[in-house]
């Protein structure tokens, strides 16, 4: 069901969400995130340490993201194309920022992306 403002999920493995996360939520994960609806809360996947962990979403507009010990908040002049409000998109580790793209599967190798701020 739909996780509600101040509602807190702690699970030390991968968490699959099968509806919403609204803001105020928070979601723990010792592995990666799977949010098949809207991301709007607080997102922290690999806790506490695993950088290698991925937060994926039908659509992520969560304000602030963790993965492992990086912390990523939505850049002011966020751009965002077309194609990226209507694709799942993925968060990610890479060169100690965390970038969020269009999912294109878990294994491709990712390479751009919007850097969230940190």
């Amino acid at each position: 069901s739909t996780c509600r403002s101040g509602e807190v999920i702690r699970y030390p493995g991968d968490v699959i969400v099968l509806a919403d996360v609204n803001p105020g939520a928070k979601i723990i994960a010792g592995g990666d995130i799977i949010v098949l609806g809207n991301l709007r809360g607080l997102a922290y996947a690999g806790a506490p340490a695993d950088r290698r962990a991925a937060i994926i979403a039908l659509k992520l507009d969560a304000h602030r993201l963790q993965i492992g010990s990086y912390l990523g908040t939505v850049p002011k002049s966020r751009s965002r194309t077309r194609a990226s409000r209507n694709n799942p998109q993925i968060a990610y580790v890479r060169r100690r920022s965390i970038y969020v793209e269009a999912y294109a599967g878990r294994l491709v190798g990712y390479n751009g992306g919007i850097l969230y701020d940190g």
